[in-house]
């Protein structure tokens, strides 16, 4: 981490809060919350791709929401397409937090150079999906450029915070609509269809793995017992 004198933890608790207080206001929280959607809908279209399919498109909207279109041609391809949804963003927030922790920072920026000439190229069409894609990929190539090792650090710890928080809001969110409405829950109704388990289900499943990805996150950096 940078040297500035502040222990990890205060740190790590100014990037959540930063992360947190501006994912809530009105416009640029849902520029912000917009990351969380690209890693969210570009894990379905890959595991469309691992398992046989086809990717059709991906949709980012002003809304901070999104939507991957595919195609499955059998059953398990259908299930690890929605499963993959909620779990890779969660996922994605860990191997970020562990590569900071590694001083890999670097890595990230590849990681989102490369999915973003991959999305941008080959699936997002709509205009402010491509416009939020090409301003992702300005600002890392413009991170590389100057090679200023604090800022790069502070830039991918606080987007990994951005999606931590906003995969773990989103897992809730998820978890609510399944109880109240189950028709509406999307990947986890999805899932319902496709295994006859209730969406309630899938909805606490992905809650689940959003805390437990979350708490393996934070460890990286506060001594928290491991219990998982």
């Amino acid at each position: 981490m940078p040297e500035t004198g502040l222990p990890q933890h205060i740190q790590l608790s100014i990037v959540l809060l930063s992360a947190l207080l501006l994912c809530r206001i009105p416009v640029l929280g849902k520029i912000l919350k917009v990351l969380n959607t690209w890693i969210h809908e570009s894990a379905h279209a890959l595991a469309s791709l691992f398992t046989s399919g086809e990717v059709e498109s991906i949709d980012l909207f002003h809304s901070g929401e999104g939507l991957a279109t595919t195609r499955s041609g059998h059953w398990l391809g259908k299930v690890m397409v929605s499963l993959a949804g909620y779990t890779g963003a969660s996922a994605f927030a860990f191997l970020s937090y562990w590569l900071i922790a590694q001083q890999r920072e670097q890595w990230i920026l590849y990681a989102y150079l490369v999915l973003g000439m991959v999305t941008l190229i080959f699936w997002v069409r709509n205009t402010y999906g491509v416009i939020w894609v090409m301003g992702l990929l300005a600002s890392v190539a413009l991170l590389m450029y100057v090679k200023q090792p604090m800022v790069t650090t502070y830039f991918v710890w606080f987007c990994s915070s951005v999606i931590l928080i906003e995969s773990m809001y989103s897992a809730a969110v998820i978890l609510y609509i399944s109880l109240t409405n189950p028709k509406k829950s999307g990947d986890a109704k999805n899932l319902q269809q496709f295994t006859y388990i209730p969406a309630l289900f899938w909805g606490l499943f992905f809650f689940a793995q959003a805390l437990i990805f979350s708490y393996l996150s934070l460890r990286q950096f506060l001594p928290l017992p491991f219990v998982f």
